[in-house]
């Protein structure tokens, strides 16, 4: 809620309390201001529609002649509550929330950058740090037609996260970056998703001297919107039922990901800033298993951390990984028999249709879902960690529980994103400069975490 919401419908219904006219009329005015007020200081949106409506009843009720009829005015001030009440609960249930303050020394700078290719043109968003400690701050999101997928995408209507382009970060926009070579990490987002998803985890790393690439992801991203403003929705669904469909797109990823580090370090505004020998990736869900792979695929990736994905592509090595791997995990999510149950109540229809024919029987979908965890023991074969959240869901590895309460589950949102931040931190800290950092420390700090070791991890 806006500091600015809370007086406006707190004074919405005093006016209706004072039978005095003269004094009904002058809080009605005040109301009246103080909605002026919130309309050029505050964050007008579409939550507050309802109460926009009952100010104008509360005027309307307050400077006319009293109304003849009690009845006539006992029902306009009761469709001033309800409206101020529906209006308290939109405010509640789609919040303009406010992202964690970024731990580290540094301020953050932000850039949209369209990197143009005959073949394949990618559109980024860079966050580094900056010396710059004053100037426009960037929203959490630009543009109107991918807030709106992203709503559509979880079942609301297009309109329900408008407001997330009025929601402020901590970042300056286009402000310079701080001169000199930087750890550089790639960010995928998750199927459906966006590049900002994990604003709380990207300001974090960026304000501890990160350069982090958050990359838009066409056809596969909730929207995304290039150079030229052509607006591209997600055409591709969830792949989650067919590895092999899943080994086909994480390749394809993996390929954008290589394409936008060439095309970075060839650019001269950011091959200065870009310290080829420390860049890492990370990911959430289908962006996770992106990370992964390229951590197989590609020297130039040095250490990569996996939010909540599986691991596709191509078979790993017998010894699992020898690059310092990280996996992060849902309780749920590791529930091998859970998933089996699952599967068991889907037809072969059903599975042939969810993955496009990929996978055609239930046998064989169960197969795919054994052969995915064989490969997450595998990786744990070698230079490996793994960590797992009690009483998380998917999307708590991202932004999007703080979008509504009726999104977290009834978690501890803030908790969660603070232990994410602190093991993200002191991973790649430790793996990509070379810092001391005891990652077995934080749990001390989060002991309701289980941490595991890969069997041939190395310091």
């Amino acid at each position: 809620m806006n500091a600015f919401d809370i007086p406006l419908l707190s004074v919405l219904l005093l006016p209706l309390a004072f039978k005095d006219r003269w004094t009904g009329r002058l809080l009605a005015v005040l109301v009246a201001a103080g909605l002026l007020i919130h309309l050029v200081l505050g964050v007008p949106r579409w939550q507050l529609i309802p109460a926009y409506l009952a100010v104008g009843v509360v005027l309307v009720l307050s400077l006319r002649t009293p109304l003849t009829r009690r009845r006539g005015k006992v029902g306009w001030s009761l469709l001033t509550v309800l409206l101020t009440l529906v209006t308290a609960g939109l405010v509640w249930a789609l919040p303009l929330f406010r992202l964690p303050a970024p731990s580290g020394p540094s301020a953050i700078g932000t850039q949209v950058v369209h990197l143009d290719g005959k073949n394949q043109p990618v559109t980024v968003q860079v966050w580094y740090p900056t010396d710059q400690r004053e100037g426009k701050v960037a929203p959490y999101m630009f543009d109107g037609p991918v807030s709106s997928a992203l709503a559509q995408s979880v079942g609301l209507p297009g309109f329900a996260f408008g407001h997330l382009r009025h929601l402020p970060t901590h970042a300056y926009l286009n402000a310079a970056p701080t001169a000199g070579k930087h750890p550089t990490l790639l960010f995928f987002h998750g199927l459906g998703g966006v590049r900002q998803q994990n604003t709380f985890q990207i300001e974090e790393l960026a304000s501890h001297g990160y350069l982090v690439v958050g990359i838009d992801m066409p056809g596969y991203a909730a929207a995304t919107i290039s150079g030229q403003g052509k607006v591209t929705t997600n055409t591709h669904g969830s792949a989650s039922l067919s590895s092999r469909l899943s080994d086909q797109w994480v390749r394809d990823w993996a390929t954008a990901g290589r394409t936008v580090l060439d095309r970075l370090l060839s650019d001269p505004q950011w091959r200065t800033l870009i310290d080829a020998g420390r860049v890492g990736a990370f990911g959430h869900s289908f962006g996770g298993a992106t990370a992964a792979y390229l951590l197989l695929t590609e020297p130039r990736i040095k250490a990569a951390l996996n939010m909540d994905a599986g691991i596709f592509g191509q078979p790993l090595p017998e010894q699992g990984y020898s690059r310092p791997f990280f996996l992060m995990n849902t309780e749920a999510g590791l529930d091998l028999k859970r998933l089996q149950r699952q599967a068991e109540k889907l037809t072969d229809t059903q599975i042939s249709e969810a993955t496009k024919g990929q996978t055609t029987t239930r046998t064989a979908y169960l197969s795919d879902l054994n052969a995915l965890f064989e490969r997450r023991r595998q990786a744990l074969r070698g230079r490996a960690w793994s960590l797992m959240f009690p009483g998380t869901q998917h999307l708590s590895f991202s932004d999007v529980t703080l979008y509504s309460p009726l999104l977290s589950g009834g978690e501890d949102v803030t908790a969660t994103h603070r232990a994410v931040n602190a093991y993200t931190l002191a991973f790649f800290d430790s793996q990509l400069r070379d810092m001391s950092v005891d990652i077995y420390a934080l749990r001390q700090a989060f002991p309701d975490l289980q941490l595991q070791e890969g069997a041939s991890r190395k310091d």
